[in-house]
């Protein structure tokens, strides 16, 4: 894809280059200095890339292997992500030579995992 990973909108194993194009925020909660803690955002989005920009999405038009992005959170592990992504804890190597992880036991958050299909 052609937007870096800064402008990218992600959430959850959710991702696309889009632009905002409206937003609106409701304060919902405030402490008692006036102090706002809660809020109610809806944000709509507009992708701004062109479809030329993505590979092909079936299969058979010879893109490669299937593969899924996650994103790592504090707490994860190779083995819990991979019997999550696979239903086997006994996978977390496959995960690891296909993104090149050194060191399995140091994941950093925010850290994107390519997850290959079997």
């Amino acid at each position: 894809m052609s937007c870096s990973l800064k402008s990218a909108f992600e959430w959850g194993g959710l991702r696309f280059c889009a632009v905002i194009t409206n937003m609106t925020q409701k304060f919902t909660l405030f402490k008692m200095d006036g102090t706002p803690v809660r809020a109610k955002v809806e944000v709509s989005f507009t992708q701004h890339v062109d479809v030329e920009d993505y590979p092909g999405q079936n299969p058979t038009s010879g893109d490669g292997p299937i593969e899924r992005v996650y994103q790592v959170v504090a707490g994860d592990r190779l083995d819990t992500i991979a019997f999550a992504q696979y239903g086997s804890a006994a996978k977390w190597r496959t995960i690891a030579e296909y993104n090149n992880v050194e060191d399995p036991t140091h994941l950093r958050p925010g850290q994107l995992l390519t997850i290959p299909i079997d």
